[in-house]
């Protein structure tokens, strides 16, 4: 069986490019649709140039040419349809950890998947004589140091001429494919024993010491062969392969650097294509058909300078939008003095109001004012210095102790505190034109105090 070592290596590179996902069954919110997804295993068959199908009827136009990938669910449209279909010529990948147990694939391979799980490491029997409960840590994903116990490394069978489960048709060297919680498959019972096709064949089994749900014991007596996971067989031309688990094949378990699931799903293709023969698939995934393979892998990385036109014109039109918002509502302004009036202001001033805005302007600025009038005093001969500040201060401290009254007592509270800087500032004179000033000022304070009680 040839093994198209060029299209491997090609994938391979293309998923070098993602970065590697964390550990089986851990959630990663954002990344979880592409964790369970198939999208590296739907890559690979659009890397030997197949076809996708996107209905169920078209698998009869050409089955011989036809290979169906059925993952999850494990339901045909019409009962007796996978039998005709494999007949014909076709070909069919089923894997599924759900319930398979059908007169059909009864008939077709004499086991069925029983949709209970296995696993390592329950816990030691209460009465473990006589069972197999000790499994080896190599054969579970990253051993007793992760721990994963769902995620089990299955045991490939000794097979002549089928070699899905090794590196290469000689077997060389056993593949590790790593399940993900994974259901195991059973000999089927009707009445005793179901028959085995002839030329049905065991692929892999589950490691000893594993834990099966549902079984007497859990785990299984000691000397008995641990459970099937693979089985696979021709079914006249066509040819069905048959596993307990289709998380195998998601994209979390495919591109981990420890695992070979990507080499395992890339022989089961090409021993199902029967050497390129078939060159029509249809992939359905959980009931849905998926009909997209050329899916890349490799994220698109973008220069600074192919994005700076795209960030002007997202920043124009953000400008655009906020200056029709300001000339539409005052935006502006009225986010300022609402922001001064609700923050700095009740810090401040203890109120809430418009005022609370034109109040801090006039303490800005009298800071200032105090600044320049402190260096004008500088210069001034001794007695006036003195006779200046007492006056400010006088005038100033009347002010401050009206600043919480009534509205009428904030409005003067503000006049008196204008006029000792005035007298800080130019002497009597500054206080005069304060004064002057505060006739035609005074109003307008009082409008805008109308919140203060």
């Amino acid at each position: 069986m040839s093994r198209p070592r060029l299209h491997r290596l090609l994938l391979g590179l293309a998923v070098a490019c993602v970065p590697l996902l964390p550990a089986p069954a851990a959630a990663q919110g954002e990344d979880e649709e592409f964790r369970v997804g198939t999208h590296v295993f739907r890559r690979l068959l659009h890397e030997r140039r197949v076809t996708p199908l996107n209905s169920w009827q078209r698998i009869d136009e050409d089955p011989s040419h036809t290979l169906v990938v059925q993952l999850g669910r494990p339901d045909w449209p019409v009962a007796g349809w996978l039998t005709r279909f494999l007949g014909n010529g076709g070909a069919v990948l089923l894997a599924t950890d759900n319930q398979w147990s059908t007169e059909e694939s009864v008939r077709l391979t004499g086991y069925r998947i029983t949709g209970d799980r296995v696993r390592a490491w329950v816990g030691r029997p209460f009465n473990p004589a006589g069972l197999d409960f000790e499994i080896a840590q190599d054969k579970v994903y990253r051993g007793p140091q992760a721990p994963l116990p769902d995620c089990l490394i299955v045991e490939p069978e000794e097979t002549p001429g089928l070699t899905l489960f090794w590196d290469s048709p000689l077997r060389r060297k056993k593949l590790d494919v790593v399940t993900n919680r994974s259901s195991y498959l059973e000999r089927a019972t009707r009445f005793g024993l179901a028959p085995v096709p002839a030329g049905l064949r065991v692929l892999a089994r589950f490691p000893k010491g594993c834990w099966y749900d549902r079984q007497p014991q859990g785990y299984l007596p000691q000397g008995t062969t641990p459970k099937a996971f693979a089985v696979a067989r021709d079914v006249g031309p066509g040819r069905l392969l048959v596993l307990a688990d289709h998380s195998v094949f998601i994209n979390e378990m495919m591109i981990q650097d420890d695992t070979n699931n990507l080499d395992f799903a890339s022989n089961a293709v090409e021993w199902l294509r029967d050497n390129g023969r078939r060159t029509r698939v249809l992939f359905v995934e959980d009931g849905a058909i998926q009909d997209t393979f050329d899916i890349p892998l490799q994220k698109e990385v973008v220069s600074l300078r192919d994005l700076q036109p795209w960030l002007a014109d997202a920043a124009n039109k953000i400008v655009d939008q906020a200056e029709d918002q300001h000339h539409r509502e005052n935006h502006f302004n009225t986010v300022l003095i609402s922001g001064v009036s609700q923050a700095s202001g009740r810090a401040l001033f203890g109120g809430v109001g418009a005022e609370n805005f034109y109040l801090l302007l006039v303490v800005l600025a009298s800071a200032v004012l105090v600044g320049y009038g402190l260096r004008r005093l500088a210069g001034v001969n001794v007695v006036s210095v003195p006779v200046a500040l007492l006056a400010a201060l006088a005038l100033g401290s009347v002010g401050l102790g009206n600043l919480t009254g009534s509205k009428t007592e904030y409005a003067y509270a503000l006049v008196l505190l204008a006029s000792a800087l005035g007298l800080c500032v130019a002497g009597v004179g500054g206080l005069a034109i304060t004064l002057l000033a505060a006739k035609f000022l005074l109003p307008a304070v009082l409008g805008h105090s109308g919140g203060r009680r």
